[in-house]
């Protein structure tokens, strides 16, 4: 596909898709007791009305959580995890499933990187400065189509306006140190209003060296027959990195509604922990989003499009080796039906186009042109007491490469009866059937992928995915005491998966895309609930644990799938003074692929205080100490976990405020 088409494509984002990020209708205080409306969802619900497994993350607790990346930062959540690959990269795991499983979008658009092509690419997505973060697990995010089989991850970066101003300026500045990396972050945004004019211009820097670890950076059976010289102690090597992003936006806003555009630039230069490679990255991202409030049968359209132009290149001892090129555009459109008290319903379409290519000598997948379109439709009944949701979702997916071109139709279906049996209850019983066509590197990777130290080979003869699927879940409110918890169960036909042979290819272990049927079930549970007052503290306990097992029918296991873990909190509020303390318990992994190794356990003791000074100014001071006893921690689910450790013991210091 040429650039041409990228482009006329980009033309029919009026007709586009379900579901957009739409800021103005938040509530971000992360207070306790507030009614969040989550956007991912077509129609716009309350998080207390959604039904399946959602989790809203505000500005002020995303702020308090960072820690590097995207999958690092949201990894205790339940049900979430991190393909951990030092701290510059790092995509979400969500019920075991990652990649083209899990949509990482941007205010309801793909971020349109790479990191779905590789563990060592990064996302090219900041979060300290972001307003939100909203994460759908399992059936809640189906209106995404195949490629959220597992969920969806939508962050909300506020770099387009979407109201008017209460005044006319505002903003915010951060500044953060890690003592772990000796690493710097700086953040600072700028609005400004002119009538219906609103102006915004956002910088965001995170910089860190080669970070600390307790002992060796290889386990114990990966140092067995190495040399002394290669056995890395006390610092990972080449795990430093530079992120640096600068973006303007401009909206005209009214009661009419809003439309307003964007443009952003990211750069990054980050090592390859452990190994002598580094990754240059750059992207350019223009963004144009809008909402027209109607008066008539429908009550709104809202219209999404974004293109982005990336490429990273992969250096060796300081030479280039290989470099990877995206230019793509997603775009989407949405109708909202004006309802009734009862009822209401949305329509979409969604248009993807893009282009990636990897040129070089360690290119292990040929240039191959995709296409994506969606049709998206969904209703709910609401009775009060009970209620019924229904949507569908039709896609086709093209794949032009070098050796062949393939095309692919699947559907998605989804129905759910929710019931209140009284105002503190909400139970949701959801089944689908989803289907999900394989991407460009599952079909057409052929080549030694040295990231992850393995000859990739895709199938070019690979069939669609599918799957039915159940979850149960049931969330009570009550007094203070927030408890949930969700049983899911997914049988699938035609799993795609990378795949060990036990065979080597061009001095590489060679790993398959092959299709085998396979089970995923498990449980996420979680609870927050008031302990009383100490010492003039008020005190908040909370739990939450989650599991998932993914058995392939013939026998074995899926590989890189999460261990059972679980969090333990006790926070404690007194005035200016929040503080919290807690303990992250992730269980041993023994249940491991073909050629897989088990993962040992480990407990991490972390420890926060955020302290607001000044009533009259809002401004936050935030102190913390992560793995407080320099515990050795390796994530299961990584390529690399073998040689690349979590970091030791590390203190961070950051303040914000807001004006």
């Amino acid at each position: 596909m040429t650039r041409t088409r990228l482009l006329a494509a980009a033309s029919l984002s009026a007709l586009a898709a379900p579901a957009f990020a739409d800021t103005d209708a938040q509530s971000r205080s992360d207070g306790p007791d507030e009614v969040i409306v989550v956007t991912s969802t077509a129609l716009a619900l309350g998080s207390d009305d959604v039904a399946g497994s959602v989790t809203v993350l505000g500005q002020n607790e995303l702020r308090r959580t960072f820690n590097n990346n995207i999958g690092d930062t949201l990894d205790s959540l339940p049900g979430l995890s991190s393909s951990f690959y030092g701290p510059a990269a790092g995509r979400p795991v969500v019920r075991g499933l990652d990649a083209d499983r899990v949509r990482l979008l941007i205010n309801g658009l793909d971020v349109l990187d790479a990191s779905r092509e590789g563990a060592d690419h990064a996302v090219a997505a900041e979060l300290f400065g972001a307003e939100g973060i909203e994460v759908l697990r399992g059936p809640a995010a189906i209106a995404y189509g195949g490629g959220a089989i597992g969920g969806v991850i939508n962050i909300l970066d506020g770099r387009i306006a979407t109201e008017a101003m209460d005044a006319p300026y505002d903003g915010y500045v951060y500044l953060g140190a890690t003592s772990v990396d000796e690493g710097t972050q700086v953040g600072a945004r700028g609005r400004a209003a002119a009538g219906p004019l609103v102006l915004q211009l956002d910088y965001e820097r995170r910089e860190a060296g080669d970070y600390s670890i307790p002992g060796f950076a290889q386990t114990e059976a990966e140092r067995a027959g190495l040399p002394d010289d290669e056995i890395i102690e006390g610092e990972l090597t080449n795990s430093g990195y530079i992120f640096e992003t600068l973006s303007g936006g401009a909206s005209l806003v009214g009661d009419w509604g809003y439309t307003g555009f964007g443009v952003k630039r990211t750069e990054a230069d980050y090592g390859l922990p452990g190994e002598e490679e580094n990754l240059v990255m750059e992207q350019t991202r223009y963004d144009l989003r809008g909402e027209v409030r109607l008066d008539g049968f429908f009550e709104r359209v809202r219209f999404a499009g974004a293109y982005s132009d990336y490429a990273h290149t992969e250096f060796d001892e300081g030479d280039p080796e290989t470099e990877f090129t995206l230019n793509g555009f997603e775009g989407r459109a949405e109708l909202t039906r004006r309802g009734d008290d009862i009822r209401r319903g949305a329509v979409g379409v969604q248009v993807l186009a893009q282009d990636f290519a990897a040129i070089g000598d360690e290119a292990f997948v040929e240039p191959v042109s995709t296409e994506d379109w969606g049709l998206f439709a969904v209703e709910r009944w609401d009775y009060g007491g009970w209620g019924f949701e229904a949507g569908a979702r039709a896609e086709t997916r093209s794949l032009d490469g070098v050796r062949a071109s393939r095309s692919f139709n699947t559907w998605a279906g989804s129905g759910t009866v929710f019931l209140r049996p009284d105002e503190n209850w909400f139970v949701s019983v959801n089944l689908s059937r989803s289907e999900r066509a394989p991407t460009d590197l599952e079909v057409f990777a052929d080549g030694v992928h040295v990231a992850t130290n393995t000859y990739e080979l895709g199938d070019l003869d690979l069939g669609t995915e599918s799957a039915w699927s159940g979850e149960v879940s049931a969330r009570w409110r009550s007094g203070g005491v927030r408890a949930e918890t969700t049983a899911f169960y997914a049988k699938y036909d035609g799993f795609i998966a990378l795949t060990a042979t036990g065979e080597e290819r061009e001095g590489f272990p060679l790993f398959e895309y092959r299709q085998q049927d396979a089970d995923l079930y498990g449980f996420e549970a979680s609870i927050e609930a008031p302990l009383g007052r100490a010492a003039g503290f008020d005190l908040i306990a909370e739990a939450s644990a989650d599991y998932v097992r993914a058995e392939i029918d013939a026998g074995g296991s899926l590989p890189r799938i999460p261990p059972m873990s679980a969090t333990l909190a006790l926070n404690a509020e007194r005035g200016i003074w929040s503080l919290r303390g807690e303990g992250r318990f992730v269980a041993e992994q023994t249940r491991t692929g073909a050629e897989e190794r088990p993962t040992d356990g480990y407990t991490l003791v972390n420890a926060s205080a955020e302290v607001t000074p000044f009533a009259y100014r809002d401004i936050r001071i935030i102190a913390g100490v992560r793995n407080i006893f320099d515990e050795e921690a390796r994530s299961h689910a990584s390529f690399v976990k073998e040689r690349v450790p979590l970091p030791g013991r590390n203190v961070r210091l950051a303040v914000s405020t807001r004006f």
